[in-house]
């Protein structure tokens, strides 16, 4: 029981601390969720970031698969 709440505690705090915090009226430097140029802004953010992590995964696999098969460097 002790082991998963180093986890769950800082959680709740957060989420206690975002639940206390009063509503910030929309101006006009925000970003709402609502728009098209959100959605786009999203998508090119997902995208980037799985093009940027995929090429470190892809590279992964064949250098295990030799350290598997060869043994790693003595």
């Amino acid at each position: 029981m002790i082991g998963r709440s180093w986890l769950v505690i800082p959680t709740l705090a957060l989420a206690g601390s975002l639940a206390r915090k009063r509503n910030v009226y929309v101006s006009e430097g925000a970003l709402t969720t609502h728009t098209p140029l959100f959605a786009v802004w999203l998508t090119i953010v997902t995208l980037g970031m799985g093009a940027i992590n995929c090429p470190a995964a892809l590279a992964f696999g064949p250098i295990a698969e030799h350290l598997l098969i060869f043994g790693p460097l003595q």
